[in-house]
């Protein structure tokens, strides 16, 4: 057996309870007592969405839209958006065998029955068991393209990553196999992204080998590394490759008020994103973003490059900000004009003229928090990913509305779905059936989240989560998990003192914040200066940091976890998807054992598949 098949052979049931009784609610019977031309019902399966649709001649019918037909799509575009920035390399490694067990559950579904059994036929062209039916038809057209989260600092805006599309630190949004460091074979036609054609009637004609499929991906992924700018734009990037009417290649800047303040003066539209998305994003697709990555977003407008640089002097934020970034009072102190109408001028903004000292503001710490240590949010607003996979109509850079190339040619929001493989505890995203069951893992399915009260626990109210595991925050936290009851420890605490994150530490340089989870390394590494990414570089300096932390308690240069941080703003945007998201952790419960259906992001592909079949032809 090659070695793609033998890796792959331990997971073929991924998500469907291994070839045994699923956990969940057996998939109701069909229904053929209403509707012309022999209707059934359709629901989800186990986990699934459990959609009153009918099918009717190949496509489905919703009595709740007033008779409206829906199509159901026999083609897939999965646009994957790695975050390169230090830190990612132990979860690129994961990533490698997750997108080909993604990819297989769709070239090749399995087979299930009433009752929730399930096979896993040999290849796509082989006939389900008696009694048994394919979830959905194989996919014989599928897209697979990768981004990464590193849209630079625009050269010229930012000493921070500001540099070339094309260089470590700014890729652009442009497919990542077409970029020199990313030059991997195995690109459709040479268009950057993959292609698989099992019936070779595209042209010309893409992948039909599973297995070179598989590796033109990992090897893509092994040539992202660590380089990427540490301003994760997770969010920016998607919509950058998929929905921005004028990307741009590049900007410039000029002072635009005696404060010397830089604005935006022009920017060439960047022709390379255009044709790439004309060529990956088809309009009759099922479309589907995964991200990865262990931060929270940080996109930022060009004009607020100056945000980046390393010689900012970031302005001081109002008293009000500490209390409440919400309140109207709430401003920058310098370079914004005076205070808001109503708002007394503030003696705190007289500290060092209204600027943040060195000390004070750390680059590393740009987007944490900004509006309560700023006065301002540098970043855009969340809402702008939202409309860009809800809205058929976005604004281009004049104000003026456009046509959103997500939805033309008819694709639906339904057909629109966003996965996010972040910086959330697994526990709080597992089904309560499997959550303490050593055989499977089930991530709740994004209609299951929402009814078991998952969004209170990983997110709240956007800024104090149900879980305090989840609360972004420099200082030692406190408080205990809803779902497992394991509380936080502090700093002194002894070697993963709580399953979750271990313990909290004391940041004694003021630049990092606590972590909602952590995961062992495979393959503990040393950290010295050959090393590159290693967070144990500094374990001495009273950072009580649980990566660097031996069983016996001692602090050494070793690190033995991988860590994750709070991704309030990516949960914000998911949630409002209502129906169309999957969260899943970026920290997973198993990385020894690959015969477990929770080894890895496993345990994801199955909530994926579970909200995307229903959209699929059967």
């Amino acid at each position: 057996m090659d070695g793609w098949r033998r890796a792959l052979a331990v997971g073929l049931c991924v998500g469907v309870a291994a070839c045994k009784p699923s956990a969940g609610t057996p998939p109701a019977e069909p229904d053929t007592s209403g509707g012309s031309g022999g209707a059934t019902s359709v629901n989800g399966g186990s986990g699934g969405k459990g959609l009153p649709f009918q099918r009717i001649d190949g496509g489905i019918f919703d009595p709740g839209e007033g008779g409206v037909r829906l199509r159901r799509a026999s083609k897939v575009d999965l646009l994957v958006v790695v975050d390169d920035s230090i830190s990612m390399g132990d979860k690129h490694s994961i990533l490698k065998e997750a997108v080909p067990d993604l990819l297989l559950r769709l070239v090749n579904p399995v087979c299930t029955e009433k009752g929730g059994f399930a096979s896993q036929p040999a290849s796509p062209s082989d006939p389900c068991p008696n009694n048994m039916e394919r979830e959905f038809k194989p996919i014989d057209d599928l897209h697979v393209g990768m981004i990464t989260s590193s849209l630079g600092g625009f050269e010229g805006g930012s000493s921070q990553c500001g540099v070339p599309i094309g260089e470590p630190g700014n890729d652009g949004a442009h497919l990542f196999p077409s970029l020199p460091r990313g030059n991997v074979a195995g690109t459709y036609s040479g268009s950057g992204f993959f292609k698989w054609d099992r019936a070779q009637v595209s042209s010309p004609p893409g992948e039909s080998d599973l297995n070179r499929l598989f590796q033109s991906f990992s090897a893509a992924v092994e040539a992202v590394g660590e380089v990427g700018c540490g301003y994760e734009s997770t969010l920016e990037s998607w919509f950058r490759f998929l929905v921005d009417p004028e990307p741009l290649a590049s900007v410039t800047y000029a002072a635009c008020d005696d404060a010397g303040t830089l604005c935006l003066k022009n920017g060439p539209v960047d022709s390379v994103v255009l044709s790439q998305r004309r060529a990956f994003l088809r309009p009759d697709s099922l479309l589907v973003i995964l991200m990865l990555t262990d931060e929270d977003d940080c996109s930022i407008p060009p004009e607020q490059t100056s945000f980046l640089a390393k010689s900012r002097v970031a302005p001081r934020a109002s008293s009000a900000c500490a209390q409440n970034p919400d309140d109207p009072c709430c401003y920058p102190c310098a370079g914004f004009g005076p205070p808001p109408a109503g708002c007394s001028p503030d003696p705190a903004c007289d500290v060092n003229q209204g600027r943040l000292t060195n000390a004070e503001d750390q680059v590393n710490l740009t987007c944490f928090q900004p509006k309560r240590r700023f006065g301002i949010d540098p970043r855009y607003p969340t809402q702008r990913y939202v409309d860009a996979l809800r809205q058929r109509q976005i604004r281009n850079r004049a104000g003026e509305l456009v046509d959103n190339p997500i939805f033309a040619g008819g694709r639906s929001k339904d057909e629109v779905f966003l996965v996010g493989v972040v910086g959330v505890p697994w526990q709080d995203v597992a089904t309560e059936a499997t959550l303490k069951d050593p055989r499977q893992l089930r991530i709740k399915s994004a209609k299951e989240l929402r009814q078991t009260g998952g969004w209170d626990v990983i997110l709240g109210d956007g800024k104090t989560p149900g879980d305090p595991f989840m609360l972004p925050s420099i200082v030692p936290r406190s408080g205990t998990n809803p779902v497992t009851g394991d509380a936080i420890a502090p700093p002194s605490a002894p070697a993963m003192a709580n399953p979750i994150n271990g313990h909290e530490r004391n940041v004694t340089r003021q630049d990092d914040h606590q972590y909602s989870c952590i995961f062992p390394l495979v393959v503990p590494k040393v950290c010295d200066r050959a090393t590159g990414s290693c967070a144990c570089n500094s374990a001495s300096d009273g950072s009580n940091d649980p990566l660097c932390q031996e069983t016996s308690g001692a602090y050494t240069n070793t690190q033995r976890y991988a860590k994750a941080y709070p991704p309030l703003r990516i949960l914000s945007v998911m949630k409002q998807l209502e129906d169309s998201a999957v969260v899943s952790s970026i920290c997973p419960r198993n990385v020894d054992d690959k015969s477990r259906e929770d080894y890895g992001y496993r345990a994801v592909i199955g909530a994926t598949i579970d909200d995307v079949a229903p959209y699929l032809i059967r």
